[in-house]
């Protein structure tokens, strides 16, 4: 009998022990290994909010680049084949007739004319070094970026052209009988600019071998603070008379000395008024 109790007690005592040591071990091993999934968890939320980040910055750059890229899409020339006309959607490459938001693009291996028949506005006008066609106005041309022209011929004959800047690095400018307005600068590096009737720009930068030719009966009106006629560049005034240059800002030289003006006097050995008549006026209100 008290065999019995013994085993009895000592069943109770296993029980009581099986009952108490598991759970205690169980949980043991639970919280050994909690900690450690927490702080893998945090370090997973660490990593995924850095790549969150990061992905969300790619996202936005990718964004910005696809807005970018919506608001200036350069549209290449392809034309030639049937006719000249700019309007024609078939001249373009994807059938798009460039608008305000494109950049016309004229190609190096073209050698096809352009008459650009159709009224508006373009983001830039770009001809490539290389192409050799020449690009005809047949209405006003309004470019809200640059106009470069690096090779090829430009003739603007009875209509008007606006750019907010201006940058030939080759080829020929030809000015026609009415005005040409540059907001920004314009540059001459290279090539042929003969001026229109009336051409404004904020500053005029001629470097060699640009060179910048007056028309007869021409004007050139800069209204730039500082130097607004720089360069190493030639500006030929006497090819062509009369002309004259009209200064509208505060320039802190005197643009009869500027290089641009006295190395036609210098290399043709002409008089200094044949080299550059110049017209200081000032601002209206000024």
């Amino acid at each position: 009998m008290n065999y019995k109790r013994r085993i009895s007690a000592s069943i109770s005592a296993l029980a009581l022990f099986l009952t108490l040591v598991i759970p205690t071990s169980n949980q043991a091993f639970v919280e050994s290994r909690s900690p450690r999934q927490r702080l893998s968890h945090l370090y997973d939320a660490r990593v995924n909010q850095s790549n969150l980040v990061n992905r969300s910055e790619l996202i936005n750059s990718v964004d910005k680049s696809e807005t970018l890229n919506s608001k200036r899409t350069i549209v290449t020339w392809c034309g030639g084949q049937s006719d000249h006309r700019w309007s024609n959607s078939a001249n373009w490459v994807g059938g798009h007739v460039p608008g305000a938001s494109d950049v016309a693009r004229f190609p190096a291996q073209s050698k096809s004319d352009v008459d650009v028949d159709s009224i508006g506005m373009i983001a830039g006008l770009e001809l490539e070094p290389g192409y050799r066609g020449t690009i005809t106005l047949k209405h006003d041309l309004s470019v809200a970026g640059e106009v470069v022209i690096a090779s090829g011929s430009f003739e603007q004959g009875s209509y008007s052209l606006s750019a907010r800047h201006y940058s030939q690095s080759g080829g020929t400018f030809d000015g026609g009988s009415t005005k040409m307005t540059i907001s920004g600068e314009a540059t001459v590096s290279g090539g042929t600019l003969t001026t229109p009737r009336l051409m404004n720009a904020e500053s005029l930068l001629i470097d060699s071998p640009g060179v910048v030719r007056m028309s007869a009966n021409g004007k050139l009106e800069l209204s730039g603070k500082g130097e607004p006629l720089k360069g190493s560049g030639l500006l030929d005034v006497t090819t062509h008379k009369p002309n004259s240059i009209e200064y509208t800002g505060q320039a802190n030289v005197d643009l009869t000395a500027a290089r641009p003006a006295t190395q036609f006097h210098s290399n043709r050995h002409i008089a200094r008024d044949d080299a550059l008549r110049f017209h200081p006026r000032r601002c209206s209100g000024s």
